[in-house]
């Protein structure tokens, strides 16, 4: 279920009950989270970290981030994962 989002079918029959939203066995194709403010974040960069492919993340995240370094980089690869390890074990209602 997704929490916060409300179906508005069938209000006409049931007045303002609220409907929850069922994704079923649904799932995002990526999921994006950003990296802390100044750092700039794409959607490659998210599909890099998804994927396992830390050297592809690399060269996107030094284009995007001028000065930054390999070790920098590569700490926030990790972190970009563990961040969507967490989100892939939400409970799902």
């Amino acid at each position: 279920m997704v929490r916060g989002l409300k179906c508005g079918k069938d209000t006409h029959i049931w007045g303002d009950f609220p409907r929850s939203l069922d994704w079923g066995t649904w799932h995002p194709d990526y999921i994006f989270v950003d990296l802390p403010f100044p750092k700039i974040t794409t959607r490659l960069m998210g599909q890099t970290v998804q994927e396992s492919d830390l050297i592809a993340f690399i060269k996107e995240y030094r284009r995007v981030n001028a000065g930054s370094s390999m070790a920098e980089a590569k700490e926030d690869f990790h972190w970009l994962q563990e961040q969507q390890e967490a989100m892939r074990s939400l409970p799902k209602e």
